[in-house]
């Protein structure tokens, strides 16, 4: 409380002026006679003297008097109009600013008028209209109702911004509703915007941390081995039952820490799982014929068209292609994170022998992180800035029923951020007091919190230096091995492709364009978006001026006829402006969609 008073100068010569008052009337009812502030029969408009220190005003009342026995009244009206009028706009902009459509239309339409009608104009004609006056309370009252209206407005504005962020979609992911969100996602980051401030642990507080462990012996000793305890819990699942978590790296709040492991059976499990999905050598990421359109006023937009992979366990696969390939959007669709106006309108995905999309909306929350787990490139809006990493990790372990003892918890959370290399304190800093790259590993470290089979990292170094980066894929490539998971990173930068994957998809317009172990893919390139994309990187053997792809990516509302990148390729033929290329064997291990491959 008292670092925040010193970083918040308006805040603190707020509360000092009030202390000033509070001690003025204090002192005041002490030593000065408020009865002199009714009318006196001493001359009217006197100077100051000492009889009367402030003078007396037309009708002969002493002013000091008068102050001290006014003031309570008008810090009373003060404090009723504010608390009341705050407390009514804060509710309504968070209604309007959160739900939108007709109910943020009405609240806002009905603000905006009231702002355009002077509020002191409106305060005097009800006083003059009231018989008798109007009492203290009731004025609180009026001014309340007319001072809703520009907190309404602002705050409204402020929610509208928070409703976007990574975590909150997180939370409206794993079945919150609409007041659990607001009460626990925005207000907390909203209290320095309301008020002083809350302790935001207290209010988030969850009844689960006093709960018994649960049967069975409590792990004893280190950390080490209460840790081991801890994974030995995640790793003797039974294939039939699944301990499960919420959202991913993309997890957003808390300070719940977790009550005792319930294992929940996958509603929904799909038993037609195809034959290729079975086996120690089968694939534990299955994408078949993926299809994900956004709606436009001009019809659908097909941003990802027609994309089949495969993923094996262990493997590194990288996804390469300019900024609206569709790398994001099939990494979230695989994820089933597609929010409206997109929507998947076909193909299948598999992990393992599950198929997703016959998966219920709570399964699939709960096969998030557990099974599959994402490592979002925006950190700091996929980390909720008003809660401790210590807290989020917990909060990720608390949402799949992941029974620890608050000792146990915390030599677990000490051990995850010892593998993404981040020391034991880190857990008890707010995401602001990181660094780039320590938020990034902090993510990391929420990603693998229940060691899941696969996991897909959105470019995970966008808006880093060269140096953060080759730590956050150091980090990235040493927990995959140590977890035996499966990668797919996405990406643009071919150069760290080249570092990372074993083998690399290309993505134009959204179609993979070619498929190719990445020694393969980089030394003999068969597609020529790929070739050019390769041609592109510096190279210390060649000089002079970096050549980039002449011309720019089509818009995916308006694809040209034939292969997507003929307008652009320097090696186009005829066919290749008519006849759509499908991928087709290439080479020995290679895949690529060109009739001239």
């Amino acid at each position: 409380m008292i670092r925040y008073l010193r970083r918040n100068q308006s805040l603190s010569i707020g509360i000092a002026l009030l202390s000033l008052l509070a001690l003025f009337v204090i002192i005041g009812n002490l030593t000065v006679d408020t009865e002199n502030a009714r009318p006196l029969s001493v001359r009217a408009l006197q100077p100051p003297s000492w009889e009367h220190p402030f003078g007396t005003d037309r009708q002969g009342r002493d002013l000091l008097a008068a102050m001290v026995a006014g003031t309570p009244l008008t810090l009373k009206i003060g404090f009723v109009a504010g608390f009341l009028g705050v407390g009514i706009g804060t509710v309504l902009a968070f209604i309007a600013g959160y739900y939108r459509g007709m109910t943020d239309t009405l609240i806002r339409g009905i603000a905006d008028i009231g702002l355009t009608v002077p509020g002191l104009l409106v305060l005097i004609i009800i006083a003059v209209s009231v018989r008798g006056g109007l009492t203290v309370d009731q004025m609180a009252i009026v001014v309340a109702s007319l001072s809703w209206l520009n907190p309404t407005r602002t705050i409204r504005s402020q929610v509208l911004t928070l409703r976007e962020r990574g975590y909150v979609e997180v939370a409206r992911l794993n079945g919150m509703t609409g007041p659990e969100i607001i009460l626990r996602e925005l207000m907390p980051n909203l209290l320095p915007y309301l008020a002083a401030t809350l302790g935001e642990r207290r209010l988030r507080r969850d009844p689960r941390l006093d709960r018994p462990r649960g049967p069975g012996p409590r792990p004893a000793g280190s950390a080490d081995a209460r840790h081991d305890a801890v994974l030995d819990q995640l790793q003797r699942r039974d294939p039939e039952w699944l301990v499960v978590v919420v959202g991913g790296a993309d997890r957003h709040h808390p300070d719940r820490v977790p009550g005792p492991v319930l294992p929940h059976r996958r509603p929904g499990r799909d038993r037609q799982s195809p034959p290729a999905a079975r086996g120690m050598n089968a694939a534990v990421l299955r994408v078949e014929g993926l299809r994900v359109s956004y709606d436009h006023p001009r019809g659908a937009v097909r941003a990802v068209d027609d994309v089949s992979f495969s993923l094996r366990p262990r493997e590194r696969f990288g996804l390469a292609g300019e900024s609206g390939s569709g790398k994001s959007t099939m990494a979230l669709a695989i994820l089933r994170l597609i929010r409206p106006p997109g929507r998947i309108d076909g193909g299948e995905v598999w992990l393992d022998d599950t198929k997703l999309s016959a998966l219920s909306d709570d399964a699939m929350r709960r096969l998030r992180l557990a099974g599959i787990a994402l490592v979002p490139q925006g950190s700091m809006n996929a980390l909720n800035p008003v809660l401790r990493i210590r807290a989020q990790i917990a909060d990720a372990l608390g949402d799949h029923d992941m029974a620890l003892s608050r000792r146990d918890l915390d030599a677990h959370i000490t051990s995850l951020l010892g593998q993404v290399g981040l020391a034991s304190e880190i857990a008890d800093r707010y995401p602001h007091e990181l660094s780039g790259g320590m938020k990034q590993r902090a993510c990391i470290a929420i990603a693998i919190c229940l060691r899941p089979k696969v996991i897909i990292a959105d470019e995970p170094t966008s808006a880093l230096d060269v140096v953060v980066q080759r730590q956050v894929m150091a980090t990235l490539g040493r927990v995959q091995q140590e977890l035996g998971a499966a990668v797919i990173l996405v990406g643009h930068d071919m150069g760290l492709m080249a570092q990372f994957v074993d083998r690399l998809g290309v993505m134009y317009a959204g179609r993979l364009v070619e498929i190719a172990p990445v020694g393969e893919i980089i030394t003999a390139p068969q597609h020529p978006y790929t070739q050019m994309l390769i041609a592109s990187l510096p190279s210390l053997e060649r000089k002079g001026t970096m050549q980039g792809i002449p011309g720019l990516a089509p818009l995916l509302r308006d694809l040209p006829p034939g292969c997507a990148f003929h307008p652009r390729c320097p090696r186009a033929v005829a066919r290749c402006q008519v006849e759509r290329p499908e991928l087709r064997h290439v080479g020995a291990h290679g895949l690529a969609a060109c009739h001239l491959a």
